[in-house]
């Protein structure tokens, strides 16, 4: 049998087990027993109603802060104009993705009602930007002040607000106010560059440090975790090979520099699960999820509640799926394995993928 007809077949036999699980996994998780977490998230911001196109979708608020936390960027171009030693200050919000995701700016783009959507097909990205400083003035920093951002990106952001109101203000056009603003963009992101360093003496300013308060990170809208996943979260399944058998596990993810480590560990708390792990190169790290209980009874039932709206909603589903069959224990039989591998080859960079690869090398966990 051909591979691809081989792979076809299994995944419709997957498809025909995916509805009984779906099933069986909903009834579970209604019936686990995660009160406090529940009532804590039950009495947070509503949707709001917006359009794309004809066809009515919901993006909440703190969904957008949260994806702008793991994706957005506050950024400022300082360049001088031809035959000129006038500077051109350009300060703009800026969203940029895989084109996969493309629908995802759309839905962005309405919800601030300003910007631009621009798609790059040759290089497989797209983006979403607002450049026009009364957008980025009325609209952008409003949104912002109001449902302020987690992560080391909230000093960007105050920053590059502060840059704003100087050009609203017209002080960019004044030596003192390039100064300032040369100054403010001294702790923008990566700083200045060679060429802008040279145009005006700066005094580099010292850029502040961000460290959201766990107390008050309790009470946050669950919506901004599910944008905050949707940017830099995962979902995936490991199998490893024993000596007479294979060993199923399902990861949850969240990756961030170093420096957000802080923040990891206060999801950690938030969601009741999970550990925070420092890579070798001590320049990132991961919160991690890979209690088979603390999947099925905590993250799976968060997601359900509060959906992500990437293409990663697929790869969070067949890992549902994938939970649903060891709930069931067909991960112990060959075809429920075979069903597993099946759908892990479907999901995240494997989605495109024709052709099956060899089960992980990875070794396994420790819980």
């Amino acid at each position: 049998m051909p591979a691809t007809l081989k792979i076809n077949t299994k995944i419709k036999k997957a498809e025909l087990i995916t509805k009984k699980i779906d099933t069986n996994s909903s009834i579970l998780i209604k019936n686990s027993s995660q009160t406090n977490l529940n009532t804590k998230l039950d009495t947070q911001t509503p949707l709001i109603k917006i359009k794309n196109g004809d066809s009515p979708t919901y993006l909440n608020p703190m969904w957008v802060t949260g994806f702008t936390d793991a994706e957005g960027s506050f950024m400022l171009s300082i360049t001088t104009r031809a035959n000129s030693k006038n500077l051109s200050i350009r300060p703009s919000f800026e969203i940029g993705l895989h084109s996969k995701d493309t629908a995802i700016l759309h839905k962005i783009k309405n919800f601030f009602g300003v910007g631009l959507v621009t798609i790059r097909k040759f290089k497989d990205t797209g983006s979403f930007s607002v450049t026009k400083i009364n957008d980025l003035s009325n609209i952008i920093v409003p949104h912002f002040r109001e449902f302020p951002l987690q992560s080391q990106k909230r000093e960007d952001f105050e920053t590059w607000a502060k840059i704003v109101k100087l050009m609203v203000n017209k002080e960019h056009l004044t030596e003192s106010g390039l100064v300032k603003i040369m100054e403010l963009k001294s702790i923008l992101n990566k700083g200045l560059t060679k060429g802008t360093n040279d145009i005006l003496f700066v005094k580099p300013l010292i850029r502040a440090i961000h460290l959201v308060n766990s107390s008050e990170f309790k009470t946050i809208d669950p919506y901004w975790i599910s944008g905050f996943v949707d940017g830099d979260g995962s979902f995936s399944v490991k199998i490893y090979q024993r000596k007479t058998s294979y060993q199923v596990e399902l990861r949850f993810r969240i990756t961030q520099h170093i420096r957000d480590a802080h923040l990891l560990g206060v999801i950690a708390e938030y969601l009741e699960c999970g550990k925070v792990y420092t890579r070798a190169n001590k320049l990132a790290c991961d919160l991690e999820v890979f209690n088979f209980q603390d999947v099925l009874k905590k993250i799976i039932p968060f997601f359900q509640k509060y959906p992500l709206q990437t293409v990663k909603e697929k790869d969070f589903k067949d890992f549902s799926i994938v939970a649903g069959y060891m709930k069931n224990k067909d991960h112990l039989t060959p075809e429920g394995l075979e069903l597993i591998r099946v759908l892990k080859f479907q999901m995240n960079n494997f989605r495109i993928l024709p052709d099956i690869t060899p089960l992980d090398s990875e070794k396994p966990s420790k819980d």
